[in-house]
Parts: structure tokens; sequence; C-alpha cells
């Protein structure tokens, strides 16, 4: 069970960073506002939720469950709230870490809120 924890925890701790490095190049480039970076964060962490917690679920129901026609087992509902509060946890860093952001020109290019 560890292993299906860490395997999720590092799926989720990857895709967030990685969806964050993305539009925080897009943001420093010029190429997309701040403002804009902030939901499409939002917007792509519930999307991250949806996927991972279904690959939490489908791999814990197929690697945990001893009768197909039973209940969900507690470590396949643990792997899915591991994902939740990951991806919960993730949106919040990736939005204070948004408002901390410094442009070139040494605004926080979140002018016309």
């Amino acid at each position: 069970m560890i292993i299906y924890l860490v395997a999720l925890a590092l799926i989720v701790a990857g895709a967030s960073t990685g969806l964050f490095t993305l539009l925080h190049s897009r943001v420093l480039k010029g190429s997309l506002r701040l403002y804009d970076a902030k939901g499409y964060w939002v917007v792509s962490m519930l999307m991250l939720t949806f996927l991972v917690t279904s690959l939490a679920y489908f791999w814990g129901v197929t690697r945990f469950a001893l009768n197909p026609g039973g209940g969900l087992e507690p470590e396949t509902v643990f792997g899915m709230l591991v994902t939740v509060f990951g991806c919960i946890a993730g949106l919040g860093i990736g939005l204070v870490r948004f408002s901390r952001v410094r442009m070139p020109g040494g605004t926080t290019g979140s002018e016309g809120l």
C-alpha cells in the first residue's frame, strides 16, 4: 500500500509542478496574463484531480479488491483521498506562488484586476 500511495503522490506532485512551470513560463514570456494563468491553473488542477482520482480508484480496485462485487476497500478510499488532498494543496501552493510572480519590469502583472 505504501508504494501505491507514494506513486499517487509522485504523480500529483509531478503533474502539478509541470503544469505550474508551463503556465509560469508563459506569464514571464508575456504570452499569457497573470490573471488568465490563475484561471487556467484552477481549471487544470480540477482536471488533474479528476484524472488522478480516477486512476487511484481503478488502480485501488484492481489491486486491493478481494471480491469484485463488494464495496470499496479502505485502501482505495485512502488513495483517492491522498490524491484529492494533494491536488487541493497544489492548487493553494500554485495560487500563492502566482501571487508572488514579479514581471521583468518590476510589476506584479496583475494590473486591471
